[in-house]
């Protein structure tokens, strides 16, 4: 029988099988100090990174010959860290910095509210609303001055956000 006092862990006999390389895994410290290849920003409005800081990964797009079906990968900033991270299609919206009206710049800050209104035009175009419908319109101005009327009531218990916008 053959016997091995091989003090090294290479690959010498049957005894000593090569160690396997292990992943290198990044601590918080080494982590920080990570450079990433961004690209444009981008509004995450859906799952766990929803409302954080985003950026579309442009070297880890080249790396991998573009983005996989139905995911991009991006660059979120995720508790004062920057992580690389695969998001699905529908949880990216494009950054919108310049918004045209009030309603936008009261809106775009809010990602819930987003979402909600995108999950109601989709319920809507199932239905085979238009969005030229009259009827749908006056449905909306309902809606609104029933909210507003509501407002108004709660008295001092009223929150009233202001958004600072100038019109062009």
């Amino acid at each position: 029988m053959f016997s091995c006092w091989c003090t090294q862990r290479i690959f010498c006999c049957e005894l000593h099988p090569p160690v396997p390389q292990l992943p290198t895994i990044h601590t918080k410290k080494q982590r920080s100090t990570m450079t990433f290849d961004k690209g444009d920003r981008i509004s995450i409005i859906a799952g766990k990174y929803e409302g954080c800081t985003a950026w579309y990964d442009e070297g880890k797009k080249a790396e991998n010959g573009g983005h996989p079906k139905k995911l991009f990968y991006v660059i979120v900033l995720y508790k004062h860290e920057e992580r690389e991270r695969t998001i699905r299609q529908t949880s990216v919206a494009e950054y919108n910095f310049m918004p045209d009206s009030y309603l936008a710049a009261a809106i775009h800050p809010q990602p819930k509210i987003t979402k909600l209104i995108n999950k109601l035009v989709e319920k809507l175009v199932e239905c085979s609303v238009s969005s030229d419908d009259e009827a749908c319109h006056k449905l909306f101005v309902q809606h609104f001055e029933q909210a507003e009327r509501k407002q108004r009531e709660k008295g001092a218990d009223a929150v009233w956000r202001h958004i600072d916008f100038e019109s062009k």
